[in-house]
């Protein structure tokens, strides 16, 4: 991936990291989502690629780490461990485990997407 892309999708993977911290999403948090996903120039079909292809196999552990991150992720750390996967992903996608665990906020994040977008 070239550099420029990789500095496109910064702010996208930022704010779809805000999914996998260990803390209960509201209204507001989903709309503050969905409002800057909407400012990028990514369909949704690749919104929600970049989101399981490249945010959640990085963030996902949070999810089920007893001590997990709740405020936000280090911007560095996070740009660092994705573009690193995406310069060693296998060719064959893996499966999405623990997909549920975020199921419910994604929804409501692509609900204010659709209907506002």
């Amino acid at each position: 991936m070239m550099m420029d892309e990789i500095e496109k999708r910064k702010a996208v993977w930022y704010v779809m990291s805000d999914l996998f911290l260990d803390t209960e999403l509201d209204e507001k948090d989903h709309r503050r989502i969905a409002e800057q996903l909407g400012q990028s120039d990514y369909s949704l079909e690749k919104i929600e690629e970049i989101l399981f292809d490249e945010v959640y196999p990085v963030c996902i552990v949070n999810l089920t780490n007893v001590a997990g991150v709740w405020d936000q992720f280090d911007k560095g750390w996070l740009t660092d461990e994705i573009t690193k996967r995406l310069q060693t992903r296998p060719k064959k996608k893996k499966k999405r485990l623990l997909k549920s665990l975020i199921h419910d906020d994604w929804e409501a994040v692509k609900r204010i997407l659709l209907t506002e977008g």
